[in-house]
């Protein structure tokens, strides 16, 4: 919004090997559905990600979650329904969620802290968000952003986002 030219500097220092991260030849697909408490209504609804997750799954990719407990409500819903889970809940410092991000396809995510570290990583990060200008100027300016905007996020269904997904090739597997 102020013109300012697309900055690209070096996160690589956030970077860790974190053997522990078995994503080896595993199709990854980090989603991030928590937000803080004062951020609830930036929050698209947990059923709807686990919907996505569903979806996700029967494509063939493994569901990396990102989130603390205090985002147990966001999450119970994919751990309930899905079987193909990378549990990084309650295991993700911003290196993890970093280095993770690195390892994944694309990033799924509300406008929260976490997604914000994982957007670093330059894979493309689908944001799922309100139509405002804070927004735009927050996410809007680097490469690798896509959003998925609504005045509320009651407005938004899994089918759009799965229209998204699909029309951009978001989950062609490179």
């Amino acid at each position: 919004l102020l013109g300012i030219e697309e900055i690209n500097p070096n996160f690589s220092w956030l970077e860790n090997n974190h053997d522990d991260l078995n994503f080896d030849n595993k199709n990854v697909v980090m989603v991030i559905p928590g937000v803080s408490q004062s951020g609830k209504h930036k929050q698209w609804a947990p059923i709807k990600f686990q919907e996505i997750c569903s979806f996700l799954e029967s494509k063939g990719f493994y569901i990396c979650l990102v989130g603390t407990k205090n985002d147990a409500d966001a999450l119970q819903p994919i751990l309930d329904k899905c079987k193909n889970i990378i549990n990084l809940i309650d295991k993700s410092p911003p290196d993890v969620i970093y280095s993770a991000a690195c390892k994944c396809k694309l990033i799924i995510s509300n406008d929260t802290g976490p997604g914000h570290i994982a957007a670093l990583s330059s894979i493309n990060t689908l944001w799922l968000a309100l139509d405002n200008p804070i927004t735009k100027s927050n996410l809007s300016f680097r490469k690798y952003s896509l959003l998925l905007l609504k005045s509320s996020m009651n407005d938004l269904s899994v089918d759009e986002v799965k229209d998204f997904i699909s029309n951009n090739k978001l989950l062609d597997k490179v």
